[in-house]
């Protein structure tokens, strides 16, 4: 057996050890000492047992004590048998882990023929694949020890990771579709795969905490159990938000099961209430204006990692309307998750601001320095956090209480207000996902009910780092213009990239916002010169347009006004033929009359009478000229 025999163990075998008066070592010890004994298939004794732990894990110091507290834990645990002071796996439990291991390989081949191209080596890509896991879990345990060691907070870049990994391998030709492949894994809502990626977590975290400079006992299960949490207005949008405003999805479902199960409740405090709805009427005003001045094209290629954009953008919201929708499905806060109560915590604790100005300061501070924002926390939000602080310390001397948020700059304040020994009034979810993950989850607990709480390390990302433009960039552009929807979206995505760059490098200055402003002016100069241009173009193209159809139109109706003359020349032709037939019928029938009666007496009434008669349709010719032609 080799270490690469302990990291194939380690990579696909699931062991839930959990114990709430453990600590975090002891429990990371009977872990990987349950692989080691795996590997080893045989009985050892503690001496045997502490070299192989050595060689496998490359630690280089491994105490007595550790050993026994972890023999001793997976012995309670009916994991392991003792015998003549030698150890080893019992059968049954051996025949899981067996089973367990030859499952998670499957599932693996599983993945990569599902996610990734099948052009690569199919033992090459899972060398790849298994590579990238170790790195990319590993990354979430050593931030929470840097957490918890006061150094630094968590920050994890895909990329960073995977890139370096895929050069090894010398993949880069496959280097988008393995990194889409391998972020889809991260994503996938397959059950299966999100078993194995907290499988995998919760391993590697076990591997890395023993090295960890901190208190055997720090942050233990035990000081979850029965608490009392309060939650930061930032999870309640995290509830809402994350599932589209269709209710919680997997990942706080995950929360509010987790919960029950420790016996944990949930609180939140009228100052909440009341930031969530200005918060919430907040976002919604600036997303209306995002959703305004910019086309979807380019909000789809915007960052997503705030979660309320992630929802507009996977809800496929295209308009104001559209988030105006989304905003009103949110606004009522949620009062449980997946079953677990949010209760109203009522206090009589207020802000005093000359008494707690040290306090108010500090919380500005550490949210500026973290978001390299000088301006630091607004008012209203710092109050809202003084306040739950304040809550947490009076109480916190009688029971367990503490405040979990999504905001790493709280957390970090908080490690410095405590000794080894002692809680932090503000804990992050991030943390939390860890601490459950090196427990197991707790007593009872399915991996299944576990794994979706992993993406959120995945989906919520620092927004200070990455290359991408993001929510604050275009706000920042609509605030120099309202016009810019009229620029091209190449020029747009331009200016927005300027504005993402001035904010990573801090150079967010007068002269260099005013530089941006000055190109988006010209720009917007630019376009609409160039769209007089073509307005003037298609205006002249109107012009001979109209003048051709003007001289259409006049032929047109030359023709039409002859075609009817035509008409009524044909027309009274025939009924001028037909009264001279009239006419000549009446003088045939009164020719013989008229002349006798003229050779008698000459012109006599009854002579005029009959000439009357005889030519009376000469009258009605003339009658029926007069309106037929009187209009031309």
């Amino acid at each position: 057996m080799d270490n690469a025999d302990y990291k194939k163990i380690l990579l696909n075998s699931y062991l839930s050890i959990s114990d709430s008066v453990a600590g975090l070592k002891e429990i990371s010890y009977a872990k990987l000492i349950f692989f080691v004994l795996f590997l080893e298939n045989r009985e050892i004794n503690i001496k045997e047992l502490k070299t192989a732990l050595i060689s496998y894990t490359d630690i280089k110091n491994v105490s007595d004590e550790a050993l026994v507290n972890g023999t001793t834990l997976l012995k309670s645990k009916g994991l392991i048998q003792i015998v003549d002071d030698k150890f080893y796996i019992i059968t049954s439990e051996r025949k899981k882990a067996e089973e367990q291991i030859k499952r998670s390989s499957e599932i693996s081949s599983e993945i990569l023929k599902k996610h990734f191209p099948r052009q690569i080596s199919e033992k090459v890509l899972e060398a790849w694949f298994n590579d990238v896991n170790e790195k990319y879990f590993s990354s979430f345990a050593d931030k929470l020890i840097e957490i918890y060691n006061k150094n630094g907070c968590l920050v994890l870049d895909a990329k960073e990771i995977i890139n370096p990994i895929i050069d090894k391998f010398k993949l880069s030709s496959y280097r988008d579709d393995l990194l889409q492949g391998y972020n889809e894994f991260l994503l996938s809502k397959d059950k299966e795969e999100e078993e194995k990626i907290w499988n995998i977590m919760q391993s590697l975290l076990a591997a890395r905490i023993i090295t960890a400079d901190i208190s055997p006992d720090f942050l233990s299960l035990e000081k979850y159990n029965n608490s009392e949490i309060i939650i930061d207005t930032n999870i309640l949008f995290a509830i809402n938000s994350l599932a589209g405003g269709n209710g919680s999805d997997d990942s706080i479902s995950s929360l509010g099961k987790i919960a029950k199960k420790i016996g944990a409740k949930f609180f939140i405090t009228e100052e909440t209430i009341e930031e969530y709805d200005v918060v919430c009427k907040r976002k919604k005003e600036e997303f209306i204006l995002m959703w305004k001045n910019f086309p979807i094209e380019i909000l789809r290629k915007a960052s997503n990692k705030d979660p309320f954009f992630r929802s507009l953008i996977s809800l496929g919201c295209e308009n104001e309307e559209d988030v105006n929708r989304f905003f009103d499905s949110i606004e009522k806060i949620p009062t449980e998750i997946n079953g677990s109560k949010i209760n109203i915590l009522k206090h009589n604790i207020d802000y005093d601001k000359q008494k707690d100005q040290v306090l108010y300061n500090e919380i500005r501070k550490a949210w500026a320095e973290r978001h390299n924002n000088k301006d630091g926390k607004s008012d209203r939000v710092a109050i809202h956090d003084l306040i739950i602080t304040k809550i947490c310390r009076k109480y916190g001397l009688e029971k367990k209480i503490f405040a979990l948020t999504l905001d790493l700059s709280l957390e970090a304040l908080s490690l410095k207000w405590v000794n080894d020994k002692e809680d932090p009034i503000w804990r992050s979810l991030y943390s939390l996902v860890q601490v459950l993950a090196i427990n197991g989850g707790g007593p009872d607990f399915n991996p299944n009910d576990m794994a979706p709480l992993v993406k959120i390390f995945i989906e919520q990302e620092d927004s200070d780092c990455g290359n991408d433009f993001d929510k604050r960039d275009l706000l920042r552009l609509s605030e120099l213009s309202d016009k810019v929807r009229d620029l091209p979206n190449t020029t747009i995505i331009s200016l927005l990239n300027r504005v993402h760059r001035a904010n990573m490098l801090a150079t967010g200055d007068p002269q260099s916002i005013k530089d941006i402003k000055l190109e988006l002016d010209r720009s917007l100069v630019k376009t609409t010169s160039e769209l007089s241009e073509k307005i003037a173009e298609k205006d002249k193209k109107i012009e001979t347009l109209e003048e051709k159809l003007n001289i259409t139109e006049s032929k047109s109706i030359k023709i039409e006004k002859e075609n009817i003359l035509i008409k009524k020349i044909f027309w009274f032709s025939i009924r001028t033929i037909f009264k001279f037939g009239v006419s000549f019928l009446l003088f045939y029938i009164l020719g013989n009359a008229l002349f006798s009666q003229y050779n008698k007496d000459g012109i006599t009434y009854e002579v005029l009478q009959n000439l009357v008669f005889i030519f009376s349709p000469a009258f009605f010719i003339f009658k029926d000229y007069v309106n037929t032609f009187k209009q031309n």
